[in-house]
Parts: structure tokens; sequence; C-alpha cells
């Protein structure tokens, strides 16, 4: 196997930019080949540390900028891998594909840990959609449709047949979520009636995954107007269906009886204990006003009455500390936010009910910010808002706001201290 590698670079399994001619047979006559192209695709990466909006530069904007800088900076793709191919029949041979499966290679490592940077690419066309689950003990390929990965195997009475000089596009999307792994991608079939299996890595070294980390943490999003900061749980974990759909239609095969149901409705994830204490809900960085945000948005609207918060309020005390003093001292500091319908007071009163947020995103509140989110200026304009929901003993859940967009908003103005650190002052 030879790869050949035109005006792009591997990162992980996808290729960004121009193309790559993966050539599966030995030398000789002509045969089959993969041509791998990947135009903006959705990426999910890891950095092997902490960082903030606005240290990530300008090269890093985009979907693929941010691939291939955070792969050079030691990152790797996260929950989420995705390979296009393009399968090409040689001339005059009979190419049959029978199996896609994934080898793993070593022993499987906890999720790594570090700053999840985010991007959200477009659509990428007609294809042969397979998955693979690198958590499963037979990580074989699996029918996908554009709303997930199903649980139904793809080479079930079924083939892949290539042929002479016709492309075949296939998708394939890669899944680690309980673990990191390093991986090949194992090709069997036959040329002209003969057995071949082939093995695909990135450039003679195996494809590497993170695995998608279970606690709460934060999350850097490119968006078009710049990086925002997300606080969410689970974040990453691929997109599963059963049964899957495609162009509205219900993709045939998909379908299987006692697969995993998705969560839905509310709660969004089981309620983690009460917190042992009173302390903030977050690690801050005092100079990173979407950090200093986020950290305010969560401890306001947590709260817990046995641990002694008097209703909501008590989240609101405990959030005192990012504010400037004047604004702690002003009825101001317990404005509420806007929510299309809020529960009732009343009703988590009466049943002596908890709040948990599930997950927080706070972004520029203005027109035109740096491309990448650079956000060190004496005053800084972000939005904020949370998702979450109140739990009691009783059995009484309820999300904190009903609606469309189930969320609660805040417009917060931040103004950075004599020590360069950052304070709301201002909440509206």
């Amino acid at each position: 196997m030879t790869n050949t590698i035109h005006g792009s670079t591997f990162h992980g399994p996808v290729i960004q930019a121009g193309q790559a001619t993966v050539t599966l047979l030995p030398p000789g006559p002509p045969g089959r080949r993969f041509l791998l192209e990947q135009a903006d695709p959705p990426v999910h990466t890891v950095l092997p540390r902490a960082a903030r909006a606005n240290e990530i530069p300008a090269e890093a904007a985009g979907c693929s900028g941010s691939r291939t800088w955070a792969h050079r900076q030691g990152g790797m793709d996260y929950g989420t891998s995705r390979l296009a191919v393009t399968a090409v029949g040689g001339v005059g041979r009979s190419v049959v594909i029978d199996s896609v499966r994934a080898e793993i290679v070593g022993a499987p490592r906890d999720p790594e840990p570090g700053t999840v940077l985010a991007c959200r690419g477009q659509g990428e066309g007609d294809w042969t959609e397979l998955g693979i689950d690198l958590d499963s003990p037979d990580p074989a390929a699996l029918i996908a449709g554009s709303d997930g990965v199903s649980y139904a195997p793809y080479f079930r009475n079924k083939y892949l047949y290539l042929e002479s000089l016709k492309p075949e596009l296939i998708g394939l999307t890669v899944l680690a979520t309980d673990h990191s792994y390093d991986y090949v991608l194992v090709v069997e079939g036959s040329v002209d009636g003969k057995r071949h299996s082939w093995r695909l890595q990135d450039d003679g070294r195996p494809f590497r995954i993170s695995g998608v980390r279970k606690e709460r943490a934060n999350t850097l999003h490119s968006m078009v107007l710049g990086w925002a900061t997300s606080y969410d749980t689970d974040f990453g974990a691929g997109e599963r269906c059963n049964p899957c759909h495609e162009a509205g239609e219900v993709l045939p095969g998909t379908e299987v009886k006692g697969a995993p149901k998705p969560a839905t409705g509310w709660p969004r994830t089981p309620p983690p204990p009460p917190p042992a204490g009173t302390a903030p809900v977050l690690v801050v960085d005092r100079r990173d006003p979407e950090s200093v945000a986020t950290a305010w948005a969560v401890t306001r609207s947590s709260f817990d009455q046995a641990l002694g918060d008097p209703g909501p309020d008590g989240g609101i005390a405990r959030a005192v500390p990012y504010l400037v003093p004047a604004l702690a001292a002003s009825p101001a500091s317990a404005r509420p936010g806007r929510a299309e319908a809020a529960t009732g007071a009343e009703d988590v009163q009466s049943h002596r009910a908890r709040s948990v947020v599930a997950s927080a995103f706070v972004y520029p509140d203005r027109p035109d910010p740096h491309p990448t989110g650079q956000l060190d200026e004496p005053v800084v304009r972000l939005t904020a808002s949370v998702w979450g929901a109140y739990y009691a003993e009783d059995g009484w859940t309820a999300p904190l706001a009903a609606g469309a967009s189930g969320s609660i908003v805040w417009n917060l103005v931040l103004s950075r201290q004599s020590d360069g650190s950052y304070l709301i002052s201002a909440i509206t």
C-alpha cells in the first residue's frame, strides 16, 4: 500500500483540502484505488491543554483551519472522525468489497484531557454512508444516514462492487465515546475472484481518536462571528439513529430491536448527586471574560435548598464574587434572564427542588468581534444562555425554562480590573 498526498495533509482519518490517493494493490496492472476528499467537514478536536478563545490564532478560523492547527498542537479528533472516500475500480478488473472494519492497535485509553474545539461543517453530498463504532466489541461497518450511525451491519447480504473507472462515493463516520483508540481500517474483498485484504493507516501510522469525557467541561465553538465558550456534559458524542433517515425517509434495514434509545425530554441527563458544598461550580480563569461569565451563569442558576440555599436566591448570592461591588449591592444583581416560559417559583419551593445547569453557552454580544474570538478589551459584552432542570426527591422534575429554545438568556457587560481580571459590571 502506498499513500500519495496532493495539496493536503492527513489529520487523523480526515483529509483536508486537495486530494490523497491510496493505492491498495501491489504494483502491476491497473487496479482498485481510493480517492479521498473532504471539504469543510464537521470538526471536534481536543487540545492536550487548557485553552481559551482569545488564544486561538487567526489560522485556526473555520473548520479545516481549527483541525489543522489543533493537530499541530498535538491534538486529535474527538468523539467523531469523518473520512470521505471515492473508490474507483481499475480497468478490466472485477473488484468487490464485502467487509470494512476497524482493528484496535494497543489498549484503549481514557478520554483525552484538554480543551475541545468544535465546528459544524456543511453538507457533503450524496454518499454511500458507513459508520464504525470503536466501542463495539465488533467494530464493523454499520449503515448510516443523514441523522447519524445505525446499529445495523452494512455488509449483511450486501456488497460494494467497483465498476471500471466509475467512482463509488463512500462516507465513513468513526465513533469513539467510552475510550480513546489507535486503530487501522481493514478493507476486505476480492479482485478478479481472489481474496484481498487492505489495511488503511494514517500515512503509515495508526489513526487516533479521543473518547468523550463524561464530566461537564468548557468547549470552544467556532462561529461565524468568532469563537464562543460552552459548558456541557458528554459533548462530542456521535449521533446514533434507530431507524435512520435519508431525505426525510426511513433508511431500509436500519431499525434494530433492542438498540439503545436516545434520551429525550427532561432531564437531559441523569441528575448528578447534590454538590458536596457551596463552592463555585467551575474553576475560573479570572483573566478570561468568557470563563467569568460562564461561571456566573452556571453558579447563579444552580442551587440546592437541602444545603441551605433559600431557593434560587442561594445561587444568586454565591455568584456575587463574579460581580463588581457596585453591581453586587444593586437589585440588578438578581435580574432574571429572558426565558420563553420559566418554571414557577412556587412549584420549586413546594417540591423543595434543586436545580442543575446541564449546559451553558457564552458568546460575543456584538456584530463584529475578532474572527478568532479575541476578547481582551477593557469592556467586553457577552451573551450567556443556560439550560438545565429542577429535581426533587419526590420525583418531580421540570426544565429551567420551557419553549422551543428551553434556555434562559442574559446580556452581560464585563470590565477589566486593575489586576487584569474581569468582573461583571452590568446585567441586562
